[in-house]
């Protein structure tokens, strides 16, 4: 086998979120400037001309979370990723990508100049948001298939996809599609492009017959990783702008096999920034820093949204969300997933930017009230810890109850308390949560109630981010009014008793209607915000949310919320462990 010159060049990578460089000091800076230079290296760079054309290829997640997607829904990564730029050759859909729902995902994918990929997810017996089961290329005489493939446990996540949609088993999938590409497509070369978890990778890989596929490239997983799994190579490569795979595959001519050189590349500070993307990358920038970098609120405590702690005990910043939501709708309890934080940080004691809640809380389903029973709501929480102690999103923060679990025993919830008394199974309980686990995702079926126990649906339902900023923006309102008011709940109570049934029938009867004229509905938009703030102030002034020192300089009280003790994980003897 000659290898002085490869068959195939490709470049593979995934799961990106930030176009510009998250941590410009670092050694691995990363950002999309760098990610550009590096791809025309290796696409024009001289000691290439003779070599095959590069073939660049996605493996999913590029249209959200990120601080850029809360204000253009994903549209900022299009032109990254069109030929201007990366020059994407195919790509593969990720959980992410279907964040904005199927309509807006469609809207994105008619404006890339590449190809999404997915096999088995299909809406209407076709694969949903427009994909396609598998994409042929031909370069330098060799026909290369890829084949789009996901996992389940991501779909059951996404609040946004229709009821209808069908999933196929990707093995399933990938022992009907595979075969057809070499046989009948006639494809020298069958590449399996994925967004599913390393083990399900290795189980695609282990699960088919050898030969199936030449290559797995895979996405979801945010580490770099390069396993041979059946003989066959299976490679991740990082996230975010900050590692890439060169690869460089040699066909035996005898017998069709494929070896591969595989080169991890990490965005490191030495590798230049490519001027017209960084031009572009600093556009999309001053925009949303403009729009993102307001003050509108301080913290007297820092506040603790790493993934180590929000998916695996109790954090004050979600004792604190948590607070808000069920104070907000008078609910009973409210319950908030780990993993509707998502900026893995710690937030110092200081100023609080609309940019850190919408990076911490950038979905858009909406928060609902649902009617559960003790039942229920015992089965939620055994689906919380039962991953544990992987860092699993569905690890619940909560308001308004506590609850004690033992990793080493089965079931692992040992106790519940809401309101300071023992669960009763047979009570029902108000809880304010997400629409996405009312809608059963991420293993809470038991939340999936009927219609009749739905007391805020979707339709009425506000978003999170919503509710924390008008939150923050009102503090600053109620601070000088609760100076010089002498007497508080007098005022309060004039503008907040008929709140919920005004609300209702505003957003019910009115906002959605197709009769209004534009004027109209601006001035209901301007009612209803007045709504808010008033509920906003009727939360202030039960004061169950604790609040800080005020800031004289802005004259806004910061938050300090603490723990409390909501969550205990104990030992096989009872004792708590201590983290």
């Amino acid at each position: 086998m000659d290898r002085s010159k490869p068959d195939v060049r490709l470049i593979h990578f995934n799961d990106i979120y930030h176009i510009s460089p998250q941590f410009p000091d670092a050694h691995i800076p990363g950002g999309a400037a760098r990610f550009v230079t590096l791809v025309n290296e290796y696409r024009n760079a001289e000691q290439y001309e003779d070599a095959p054309e590069l073939i660049t290829v996605f493996s999913g997640d590029a249209f959200n979370p990120s601080l850029e997607s809360s204000v253009t829904k994903g549209k900022h990564m299009i032109d990254i990723m069109n030929s201007d730029h990366i020059g994407v050759d195919v790509a593969v859909y990720g959980n992410h990508d279907f964040d904005f729902g199927v309509d807006q995902l469609i809207y994105l994918k008619r404006q890339c100049d590449f190809p999404w990929m997915i096999a088995n997810v299909l809406l209407d017996d076709v694969p949903i948001a427009e994909g396609v089961e598998y994409v042929i290329k031909e370069v330098s005489g060799i026909r290369i298939g890829f084949v789009g493939l996901v996992e389940k446990e991501w779909l059951e996540t996404i609040n946004s996809l229709p009821q209808d949609v069908v999933y196929k088993p990707f093995i399933k999938v990938a022992l009907d599609i595979a075969p057809r590409l070499r046989h009948e497509e006639h494809c020298d070369l069958v590449v399996a492009l994925t967004h599913m978890r390393e083990p399900n990778d290795i189980k695609l890989a282990a699960a088919v017959p050898a030969g199936t596929f030449d290559i797995i490239l895979g996405g979801h997983d945010h580490f770099y990783s390069h396993k041979v799994a059946n003989g066959v190579d299976v490679v991740c490569s990082g996230t975010d702008f900050r590692q890439l795979s060169y690869i460089e595959g040699f066909r035996d001519r005898n017998c069709g096999r494929w070896t591969w050189n595989i080169a991890r590349r990490d965005l490191t500070a030495d590798i230049a920034e490519d001027e017209r993307t960084q031009g572009l990358v600093e556009s999309i920038s001053g925009y949303m820093n403009r729009q993102l970098d307001k003050v509108i609120g301080w913290t007297d405590v820092a506040l603790d949204a790493t993934f180590e702690t929000v998916r695996s005990r109790e954090s004050n910043l979600g004792n604190f969300v948590a607070d808000i939501l069920r104070v907000w709708y008078d609910a009973d309890i409210s319950l908030v997933a780990g993993g509707t934080m998502r900026s893995d940080t710690v937030y110092p004691p200081g100023p609080i930017r609309m940019k850190d809640i919408v990076l911490t809380f950038p979905f858009e389903d909406p928060c609902v009230v649902i009617s559960v029973s003790g039942k229920e709501l015992l089965e939620a929480l055994e689906n919380s810890v039962s991953k544990l102690p992987a860092l699993e999103g569905r690890f619940l923060q909560v308001s308004g109850m506590k609850y004690t679990y033992c990793l080493d025993k089965s079931p692992r919830i040992q106790s519940v308390e809401v309101g300071g008394v023992p669960l009763n199974l047979y009570q029902m309980y108000s809880c304010a949560t997400r629409g996405y686990m009312m809608h059963g995702k991420d293993g809470f079926e038991s939340l999936m109630v009927p219609a009749d126990r739905q007391i805020v649906d979707d339709e009425q339902g506000l978003l999170l981010v919503q509710m924390l900023r008008m939150w923050f923006l009102s503090m600053k309102l109620f601070s000088k009014w609760h100076e010089h008011s002498q007497n508080k709940a007098v005022e309060v109570s004039s503008g907040v008793n008929s709140w919920k049934k005004r609300l209702r029938n505003l957003i019910s009867d009115k906002l959605h209607s197709r009769d209004l004229t534009i004027k109209e509905r601006d001035e209901l938009m301007r009612e209803k915000d007045m709504l808010i703030e008033q509920k906003v102030l009727e939360i202030w002034q039960t004061e169950k949310v604790t609040h800080g020192r005020n800031h004289s300089d802005s004259g806004t009280h910061g938050i300090s919320p603490e723990l409390e003790g909501r969550i205990v994980c104990v030992d096989s003897n009872g004792r708590a462990i201590k983290y």
